[in-house]
């Protein structure tokens, strides 16, 4: 009698494998149509692997790049804005001074002076400007304010003027404070560091650098003046009317040549902006194109995936189907 045995282990096996193959493809596939990118597997047979990593290690520079290209033009950006700061008030300060000198009283000098105590608030209020926590203007003290508060400085400047006898003595003292090395300034203003703070630098090398320290030369001659200003209302010391306007002439001078001193500092902070603006363009720019050239790599084209889809599907239906017919032969039902 011949006998028709059930379907074999072997061959229940194969059936099983094989659905779990094609059960791994068409998840892959559904993936790629999601996503519309190919699967690592399917990029590394069409060979481009070490071409799609060369790419991704390019864009993770030109990303870096961009961050620090953010961070050098917002630094640049805040020093601009606080030397404007500085600026405007040596402007309106000198305006203010010279419109009274020639007809100068005690009430006219009182009323500038106090001008000039507020400019000096605003301008050392600018200089401790910081991007994030970093003080621009502290040097390499970046965690630092850069100058202490205006009322120290106030306080000095009266010191000053309560212990002299003329004008001259007045602004010599003030010279020494703000000019000379260990001077005031330098020992209760100043109080970031003696180094300029580090350059912004990029993957290629390329650095920006646009520190200016609230100890440069040009920004203690823009304190100075306001300064010397400040000297000719304070209360301290019996100076008179005559050396009060000698103070005052000197300082409106000043502020006029300290604020073209800040206009040129400024115009090469400028330059240095648009460097930057140019760079992150640039970037921007290589970083678009870099990533479509990553995208015709991984990108898949949807109609071809769903067509894949679509034939693993038959696929894996045919199996169902054979595994299902397989298990439930008989004798019986075959005869039948």
């Amino acid at each position: 009698m011949t006998t028709f045995p059930t379907p074999d282990l072997l061959t229940s096996i194969q059936m099983k494998s094989r659905q779990s193959l094609l059960k791994s493809q068409l998840a892959v596939a559904s993936l790629e149509l999601s996503s519309g990118e190919k699967g690592s597997a399917a990029i590394s047979a069409s060979g481009e692997i070490s071409q799609l990593f060369g790419i991704e290690q390019k864009l993770e520079t030109l990303n870096a790049d961009v961050e620090i290209l953010k961070v050098a033009g917002g630094k640049a950006n805040l020093v601009q804005l606080g030397l404007e700061k500085i600026s405007e008030g040596l402007t309106s300060f000198a305006e203010k001074g010279f419109s009274i000198l020639p007809t100068a009283n005690a009430g006219s000098i009182a009323k500038v002076a106090r001008y000039a105590k507020e400019a000096l608030a605003v301008s050392m209020s600018a200089l401790n400007v910081k991007f994030g926590r970093h003080a621009v203007f502290a040097g390499a003290a970046v965690a630092e304010n850069a100058v202490a508060p205006v009322d120290a400085l106030l306080a000095d400047i009266s010191s000053i003027v309560a212990g002299a006898s003329d004008a001259t003595s007045v602004i010599a003292q003030i010279d020494t404070y703000f000019m000379s090395s260990g001077g005031g300034f330098e020992t209760n203003i100043y109080r970031g560091a003696p180094q300029a703070a580090p350059p912004s630098v990029l993957m290629d090398g390329q650095a920006y650098e646009t520190s200016l320290r609230a100890d440069s030369d040009e920004t203690r001659e823009a304190l100075r003046s306001l300064a010397l200003g400040f000297a000719a209302g304070s209360p301290s010391g019996s100076l008179g009317l005559i050396a009060r306007s000698r103070l005052l002439e000197e300082a409106s001078i000043a502020a006029v040549q300290a604020n073209k001193d800040i206009v040129d500092v400024r115009g090469g902070i400028g330059s240095t902006e648009e460097a930057i603006e140019q760079s992150m363009a640039f970037t921007r720019s290589l970083k678009v194109s870099t990533e479509l050239e990553r995208s015709n790599i991984r990108s898949v084209e949807p109609f071809e995936v769903a067509t894949r889809i679509e034939a693993l599907q038959l696929q894996l239906e045919s199996v169902y189907t054979l595994t299902s017919r397989l298990a439930d032969l008989s004798l019986t039902k075959y005869l039948r």
